[in-house]
Order: structure tokens, then C-alpha cells, then sequence
């Protein structure tokens, strides 16, 4: 959500909640890396202590320096886009992306509606196909990143939920758990 409110063209800083949570799974970040990577700010923050709030509140006072979108059309659709930018003043090519990408958008006439319709019959562009291929994408990004900046100090010390979740929601045993909870309230209640 982060770059794709960046390559919209709207200033945004990366803040990073539940920082308590990161120091009990004893994960170290490198802060410096992640913001030349992203090229912004990074700030820490626990909502629920308040820790790193005054900071936020701070730098929201600042102005945020613009990013340039690194968001590159795909080839094979690169054609459509084109056609687009030629009916459509947008700042971004992500932001002429997303009117492919939506099935339905409120704000545009029925004219532009049309348009839109006709571009993407034209190149047979369904929809949800290009929403899939940009998440994937983006996750194969927001991977990399994590890949680059993020240190699992003890791998092998998962906390007791996610060891209960691995058992809990097991394909097989999961079932067997359930109807077995499911049992034991009936029992209970008659």
C-alpha cells in the first residue's frame, strides 16, 4: 500500500507500529538501508505506549520530499497506456494503471467510461488480471526489501501463537481439533 500511494504521486513516510512486538522476536531492522531503499523517512512507533508519536506529529509538520515513482508499465501493456495518457491528463503512469486496472471508477463521465471500456476490448485487458500481476509484483518487491533489511536474530524461537496457529490450523489435525471443540461444547451445554 506504501509505494502504491508513493507512486500515485502523494507524499508518504514508512512508519513501522508495534515496534515492541519487533524487539520481543528479537528481529533487528536496518533503518538506514530500508530508507535509501524506500527514500523516505522511517519512523517507530508503538500505538499503544505512545512511544514515537511525538516524533510522528513532528515530522507530519515537515514537509515530505517528493519520490519519483519507480512504478514501470509492462510491456505488453504498454500500448494501452499510451492510449490512455492521450485522453486522460494523469501525473503518473501508475495513476493511468489503476484506470485499467479498476473495474468500475465513480468519478470519471460516462464518456471517459466508455473510452476506458473500448481501450481495454480493444487489447482484450481483463481487470483483474493486471491487479494480480501488479500484487505479485509488489510482493516480490516488499520481499526483496525484507530480504535486504530485516535480521531474524533467533530463527528458531517462534512465539507460542504461531506454534498454537501451525497445530491449530494443521489441514488434517486442524479438523479433528475442531470437531472436537465443537464436541465438547455440546457436551457442556446439554
Amino acid at each position: 500500500l506504501f509505494q502504491q500511494v508513493r507512486d500515485l504521486g502523494i507524499p508518504a513516510l514508512f512508519v513501522i507500529n508495534m515496534i515492541d512486538e519487533i524487539q520481543k522476536r528479537q528481529i533487528e531492522i536496518d533503518f538506514n538501508k530500508l530508507e535509501e531503499i524506500l527514500q523516505t523517512k522511517t519512523l517507530c512507533t508503538d500505538a499503544r505506549t505512545g512511544k514515537g508519536v511525538n516524533e510522528l506529529k513532528e515530522i507530519l509538520l515537515e514537509e515530505v520530499k517528493t519520490y519519483e515513482s519507480e512504478f514501470r508499465v509492462y510491456k505488453e501493456f504498454s500500448k494501452p497506456v499510451a492510449e490512455l495518457r492521450k485522453s486522460f491528463s494523469a501525473q503518473t503512469d501508475y495513476e493511468i494503471w489503476q484506470l485499467l486496472t479498476q473495474k468500475e471508477i465513480k468519478n470519471l463521465a460516462e464518456a471517459q467510461k466508455e473510452e476506458i471500456e473500448k481501450i481495454k476490448s480493444q487489447h482484450k485487458i481483463i481487470s483483474k488480471r493486471l491487479q494480480v500481476k501488479e500484487t505479485l509484483n509488489r510482493y516480490e518487491e516488499v520481499d526483496k526489501i525484507m530480504t535486504e533489511t530485516v535480521i531474524r536474530r533467533n530463527k528458531n524461537q517462534r512465539p507460542m501463537t504461531e506454534k498454537l496457529d501451525q497445530i491449530l490450523i494443521h489441514p488434517i489435525m486442524g479438523y479433528f481439533i475442531f470437531f472436537g471443540l465443537l464436541l465438547l461444547i455440546f457436551q457442556a451445554v446439554f
